[in-house]
C-alpha cells in the first residue's frame, strides 16, 4: 500500500490487494491504527454514524480478458473528504495506480 498525507490529521490510502474483500481491508487498516472514516464498525462508531458515507472506495481495476487488457480508474464524486484539493491532488497523481509507487 501507499500512505500520504491528506486532510489535516488524516491519511490517504492507495491499497493493491490482490485478493480478499472488503472486510479484510477494513480490519488490516484498523490493525495498524488507521481505520477507515466513517467505519461504523471498525472507526469510532460515534464519529462515523456523523459521516455521510464510508470512505473506503474502489478506485481502480485492472484485469485481462480473453487476451485483452482492461482498465478502469474512478475518483469519488462524493465524500467531503475525498472532495478536498488535497485529495483531488493525490487521486491525478495516482491516475494510473497499478505504474504508481509514490
Amino acid at each position: 500500500f501507499i500512505s500520504t498525507a491528506a486532510n489535516e490529521g488524516e491519511r490517504l490510502f492507495l491499497l493493491k490487494p490482490h485478493t480478499g474483500k472488503t472486510h479484510q481491508i477494513r480490519v488490516a487498516l484498523k490493525s495498524i491504527g488507521a481505520p477507515i472514516a466513517g467505519d461504523i464498525r471498525y472507526a469510532n462508531a460515534h464519529d462515523a454514524k456523523k459521516e455521510q458515507r464510508g470512505y473506503l472506495h474502489a478506485y481502480a481495476l485492472k484485469f485481462e480478458y480473453k487476451h485483452e487488457t482492461y482498465t478502469f480508474v474512478l475518483e469519488p464524486k462524493e465524500g467531503n473528504r475525498f472532495l478536498t484539493p488535497t485529495c483531488k491532488e493525490k487521486f491525478a497523481l495516482w491516475s494510473s495506480p497499478w505504474e504508481s509507487i509514490n
